[in-house]
């Protein structure tokens, strides 16, 4: 498939059979790897196509895949992904869940991963693209926990708005990898005229407040810088407040994972909220200390009972009701687990909801 092909957008049927991962991975491992190691060193990787595709296929029909230069430690990469489009996630995290462990030879991932540092070539209908020629300004959005980007190629300015759109988003998936783009990168627009120079000094062009301009590797260590500010000194994901007053006066407080993005989980892809009453309330209607104990001590049991198949990833508090917002593995039994622990609350009686919510749409209230 082109680098350039469009994203595609359509209805998902359900989740692949174990048995199409597993007869892929068979065969993989019997034969398929070896044969595209060996197909890749001859210059006969188009042979691999009738070979692979059908496979790929049978996982889900619209999910692509394709053979690349490996991460560090592996020659090539086997990618087989969704193209940004959520209800196609699960699909490839799936079935990357059955691959092997990586080797010298192959490495597998659910997104197309950053190039590497040589410049990028494109042909583009009667243009050259390089990637050294791309201006990309960017600005933070702190409140939203991503990045705005305007990209930049003088070509630009030749090719239809459709053509412009998918090149730009060629140039970031190169750039940052796909997951990365879902993640961290928000409004994406492509600009037809110039964008500012940069200056020479990526420091003196980068404000306090997260914005620049630059090339793309000044925009993949913007987002990097992001990234890194966004998780504890152990490298987990930092949580966020969030407060609001009613015009009755009543208080909602919120806490929420960042990045609160499906493409950080994406197998976790059914919504379960649960509401638990509690008795203990502060004149702002938040849980005052026995019952604020309490629930910690039900979000931390049910976290270590049920990972990896369901993450809590907010929690809402008004009123004296909290709202807890769960995602999980609809092929496991996680949630049907965690509506018996909602059910066994002691301080009234619980809500239990179950949704099916591929992209996290149920918090972006939220994000």
């Amino acid at each position: 498939m082109p680098a350039w092909w469009p994203k595609r957008s359509k209805p998902s049927r359900s989740a692949p059979s174990r048995a199409s991962v597993d007869d892929f991975w068979s065969w993989w491992t019997q034969e398929g790897a070896s044969t595209a190691a060996r197909a890749i060193s001859n210059g006969t990787a188009e042979r691999l196509v009738p070979l692979i595709a059908p496979r790929v296929r049978a996982l889900h029909p619209d999910l692509a895949w394709e053979l690349a230069p490996g991460p560090d430690g592996s020659e090539h990469v086997l990618v087989v992904t969704a193209e940004g489009d959520p209800k196609l996630r699960a699909h490839a995290r799936r079935w990357l869940l059955g691959a092997p462990p990586p080797d010298r030879t192959w490495a597998y991932s659910d997104s197309r991963l950053p190039g590497d540092d040589e410049p990028l070539q494109l042909s583009v209908g009667d243009h050259e693209i390089t990637s050294d020629d791309v201006v990309v300004a960017w600005s933070l959005d702190d409140r939203h926990d991503c990045l705005d980007v305007t990209v930049h190629h003088p070509a630009m300015a030749q090719m239809p708005e459709q053509v412009r759109q998918q090149l730009t988003l060629v140039l970031l998936d190169h750039t940052l990898g796909e997951t990365t783009v879902e993640t961290w990168i928000g409004g994406i627009e492509s600009a037809v005229g110039p964008l500012p120079t940069p200056v020479a000094d990526q420091d003196k062009n980068d404000d306090d407040d997260g914005d620049g301009v630059g090339g793309l590797p000044q925009l993949r260590a913007a987002v990097s810088a992001l990234a890194d500010s966004r998780v504890d000194d152990d490298g987990t994901p930092i949580w966020k407040l969030a407060e609001s007053t009613a015009d009755d006066g009543s208080v909602t407080l919120a806490l929420f994972r960042v990045p609160l993005r499906s493409a950080s989980a994406p197998h976790l892809e059914q919504h379960v909220e649960l509401t638990l009453p509690f008795r203990h309330v502060t004149e702002a209607g938040l849980p005052d200390a026995p019952s604020l104990q309490a629930l910690r001590a039900f979000t931390d049991e049910a976290e270590a009972a049920l990972s990896p198949h369901a993450m809590l990833v907010a929690h809402e508090s008004s009123a004296g009701r909290r709202v807890l917002h769960f995602y999980v593995d609809p092929l496991s039994d996680a949630g049907e687990r965690l509506r018996q622990r909602s059910a066994a609350w002691s301080e009234g009686p619980s809500e239990f909801r179950s949704t099916p919510d591929p992209a996290w749409e149920q918090v972006a209230h939220l994000r």
